[in-house]
């Protein structure tokens, strides 16, 4: 489900890609080119973003982020199992990391030694 998740949101980037790739905005007295950050999955196995998304800050890639995890984490509709964990890596086009989401399933202790 994840997988499809990521698919659906990559196949709407894609829709506006063209809309995207000058990636600039005006700033009020120039155009600035704006960032492209990338949201990369990791849960069973890799999903790279190899789109991305240009956004104007740090900030607007944070919400993102926090957005498409929350989406992503709902469509695992009960598939995140103890002791797999899930996470979603913000990087910029330096693929330096930016942000770590995480979300780390375990089983409780029993209180046993």
């Amino acid at each position: 489900m994840a997988l499809a998740r990521l698919s659906i949101l990559a196949q709407a980037r894609a829709a506006i890609l063209p809309h995207l790739m000058s990636g600039t905005r005006h700033n009020g007295s120039r155009w600035v080119r704006m960032p492209r950050y990338f949201f990369n999955v990791y849960h069973e196995r890799s999903e790279p973003d190899d789109l991305g998304e240009v956004l104007p800050d740090r900030q607007a890639a944070w919400k993102e982020a926090t957005i498409t995890a929350g989406q992503i984490l709902q469509s695992l509709d009960g598939k995140l199992r103890p002791g797999c964990d899930w996470r979603m890596e913000v990087t910029d086009e330096s693929s330096n990391a930016l942000f770590v989401i995480c979300i780390s399933a375990k089983y409780a202790p029993s209180g046993r030694e």
